[in-house]
């Protein structure tokens, strides 16, 4: 099918999988869980603004 941009797909498949490592920060069981997760929520939140000042 034409108009169906395979970027878009990738980008959601990756974004749905770091959303998914920070749901649940403060219940994670293990202090290195919610490092990992606290780091992914970080880096998510810096790329959505980057995309949003600077690529739009």
């Amino acid at each position: 099918m034409s108009g169906i941009d395979n970027g878009a797909h990738i980008g959601g498949l990756i974004g749905g999988y770091l959303a998914t490592m920070i749901v649940g920060v403060k219940y994670k069981s293990t202090k290195r869980e919610t490092i990992n997760g606290l780091i992914v929520y970080t880096l998510l939140v810096a790329f959505l603004l980057y995309t949003v000042f600077y690529l739009i």
